[in-house]
């Protein structure tokens, strides 16, 4: 009986699918898309409210947008309810295209990083018999190989989380430039930030190129390397280290873990940064000259500065915190918990779980 259990586990083990960066893209594309139905709404509120009062003191501007509620009641008021959709179409290409390098970027290397472990634990065994075997159940520690220690697996999702985001931050940046130009578009009575004529994602696109080239389709993205770099990092490995504690906590259901583990990342991303989140909008809404230039930043450093003199820190580079909280927490819960669930579904493993062979036990 029991030989048919080990023998019947066995099999479930077996993962038909094997892991390719390209799987990897796809799954953690969807995963973050299908999430930002619901999270566009608090960009477009985030955006114009990290917009407004753009290089001027306090108190020296009209404010339309106090919080998120009244930021919410004024555009409905007087742009519609869709109008809290706005640049629907390009946030959501920018997430499948953004998160599918990040997340398949930072799983393929956690990939990597397991197969090493486990080929070394293998070697190890082979090489010596652990006494352990014969002296009953094991704890949970007693499952990890030497180098899957906690501290080892939150450093390496970090580097990993680091590379995914400035390569996903490279390559979806002309998304992210529309996006953003779309969405802080507002009639004049409610209008915060330079205001774009686009009318589509594809006229933005091909206006852009036609008047500056691949450059101009990249402006900006000096903004989003850092923010999505140190963003990544702090996220994707908060994710899996407090993925990982909350299972073997033993207090959350399997259902619940990539939840609290989600809400729980999310909250240092709003802390550190916040401030790299209103340069990267302002960077991108900027106008430009007719070579592409920024008429009113030079540069990453640029912007930060003349935001810290002009607007004050905390005034300044926190504006829009708290829509970025509400669009965070359900883009956090549903695109990292969508992602573990298509990833466990699809390989039988969750994303970013360590040791043994990604099986659950």
């Amino acid at each position: 009986m029991s030989n048919a259990k080990d023998i019947s586990r066995t099999r479930k083990r077996k993962r038909p699918h094997e892991k390719t960066w390209l799987q990897e893209f796809i799954l953690g594309g969807t995963s973050t898309s299908i999430a930002c139905l619901i999270s566009n709404p608090f960009d477009v509120l985030k955006v114009r409210m990290q917009l407004q009062g753009e290089l001027k003191s306090k108190g020296s501007y009209q404010v339309h947008y106090r919080n998120i509620f009244t930021a919410a009641w004024t555009i409905i008021r007087v742009e519609g309810i869709f109008a809290l959709q706005k640049g629907l179409g390009p946030a959501i290409l920018y997430q499948f295209c953004m998160n599918g390098v990040r997340l398949g970027t930072f799983q393929t290397l956690v990939n990597m990083g397991q197969k090493a472990d486990r080929e070394r634990e293998e070697a190890r065994r082979r090489g010596s018999a652990s006494p352990r075997s014969m002296d009953g159940p094991r704890d949970a520690s007693d499952s990890l190989p030497a180098s899957s220690s906690p501290s080892n697996n939150v450093a390496r999702s970090a580097v990993a989380g680091a590379l995914g985001g400035a390569l996903g931050g490279i390559v979806a940046s002309p998304l992210y430039l529309v996006k953003t130009q779309l969405q802080s578009r507002a009639l004049r009575a409610i209008a915060v930030g330079h205001q774009h004529e686009h009318t589509s994602t594809f006229q933005a696109l091909r206006k852009i190129y036609g008047e500056q080239g691949l450059r101009g389709l990249w402006r900006g993205v000096e903004g989003a390397v850092p923010r999505l770099t140190l963003g990544s990092a702090l996220q994707l490995s908060t994710f899996s280290y407090m993925k990982e504690a909350v299972r073997r906590s033993g207090h959350v259901e399997e259902l619940w873990v990539p939840v609290v583990a989600s809400l729980l990342s999310s909250v240092n991303i709003i802390i550190f940064m916040e401030p790299l989140d209103v340069v990267r909008t302002r960077l991108y809404n900027q106008p430009t000259d007719a070579r592409g230039r920024g008429l009113y930043y030079r540069g990453f450093w640029d912007c930060f500065r003349k935001v810290i003199q002009t607007e004050g820190f905390l005034h300044g580079m926190y504006k829009g915190a708290g829509a970025a909280y509400f669009r965070m927490a359900p883009q956090a819960i549903m695109g990292l918990s969508f992602w573990d669930s298509i990833r466990r579904a699809w390989y039988g493993t969750g994303a970013g779980d360590e040791g043994g062979d990604g099986g659950e036990e």
